[in-house]
């Protein structure tokens, strides 16, 4: 069942305030977050609204995933006939299972606690983590990014096809780190500065034209929930070498390989032409 709906957090507003956005670019985003939360479909923006955009896409696939998770809790509730009646008290009518989950913001309000007259003031936040139902808190004054923040990161210089983004986020993480963060305590301000980082070596790591391909084939493949197989593409060994009639993939992953071949997808296919399609490791 599609949903007529979806969240739009205010947090999301206030990253765009702090990114400085003008009125064309947050129009432009905004109008980029509505259809891909109702179509899916990743758009193509420059490479400061990407950097904004992706950990949005990833709220609103989390907030899809939990959603279709209680409609099929709901059906199978339906399917044994709803909750059971408690004796002569229960009510004629069955309860209402409703399949719009409940509104809770991933990003809830700071919480202060004073401890006493002559003691700081300590702000935390808390966060939710809905597989485990756990709560966690931590402390606000930890401005360092945390590591799933450190691989929205490496991603960002994945794709902007520089050599060696691995070196080049330990770079940036040295860099930073012994400043304390101090000018980068938000993670936007954090995706800017890592979208416009000047890397050591500015010639590109693959042809721009590859780089497109595997990034449409990325993002299809997350959209299909094949999250782990996408991640595997995060590779910066993997490119393509045609030579002697033959487009030979080049990659670590083992299972990445043997998946290219057996379903040959069609945006390499389209790549490489008339080529005969193999892979190898690099």
């Amino acid at each position: 069942m599609k949903k007529d709906t979806f969240i739009f957090y205010l947090e999301w507003l206030r990253t765009m305030e702090d990114a400085q956005l003008s009125n064309g670019e947050r129009s432009k985003l905004i109008d980029s977050i509505v259809i891909y939360a109702d179509t899916g479909v990743t758009p193509k923006l420059p490479r400061l609204l990407m950097a904004i955009f992706s950990p949005i896409k990833s709220t609103i696939d989390k907030d899809s995933e939990k959603y279709a998770k209680i409609l099929a809790m709901n059906r199978e509730n339906g399917a044994r006939g709803g909750r059971p009646r408690k004796g002569k008290e229960a009510s004629e009518n069955p309860p209402v299972i409703s399949e719009n989950p409940p509104v809770i913001s991933e990003n809830p309000p700071v919480i202060s606690e004073n401890r006493g007259k002559n003691s700081k003031t300590v702000r935390s936040h808390y966060e939710y983590d809905y597989d485990n139902d756990n709560v966690f808190v931590y402390d606000a004054r930890s401005v360092a990014p945390d590591e799933k923040e450190k691989g929205q990161l490496f991603e960002i210089l994945f794709w902007r096809n520089i050599i060696d983004p691995h070196g080049e986020l330990l770079r940036f993480w040295e860099y930073n780190d012994k400043r304390k963060w101090k000018a980068l305590d938000t993670p936007t301000k954090r995706m800017q500065a890592i979208a416009e980082w000047q890397p050591s070596d500015s010639k590109p790591r693959v042809r721009q034209e590859f780089l497109e391909m595997w990034h449409t084939l990325y993002r299809r493949l997350n959209a299909e929930g094949k999250r782990e197989l996408a991640r595997q593409m995060l590779d910066d060994k993997a490119r393509c070498e045609c030579q002697g009639g033959e487009a030979k993939i080049r990659a670590r992953s083992k299972i990445l390989r043997q998946t290219i071949e057996e379903t040959r997808p069609s945006e390499i296919l389209e790549y490489i032409g008339n080529l005969k399609l193999t892979t190898a490791a690099p």
